[in-house]
């Protein structure tokens, strides 16, 4: 069970981060744009 959990903690970690990663590079094009 702890296995799991962690597991788990770790897949949310890294979509966490995937998504963060996705606004980042929005942001960024949206901000060349403007440029």
């Amino acid at each position: 069970r702890l296995c799991l959990k962690k597991k788990k903690k770790a897949s949310q970690e890294r979509w966490k981060h995937l998504s963060t990663q996705a606004s980042l590079k929005k942001r960024n094009r949206t901000k060349q744009k403007q440029k």
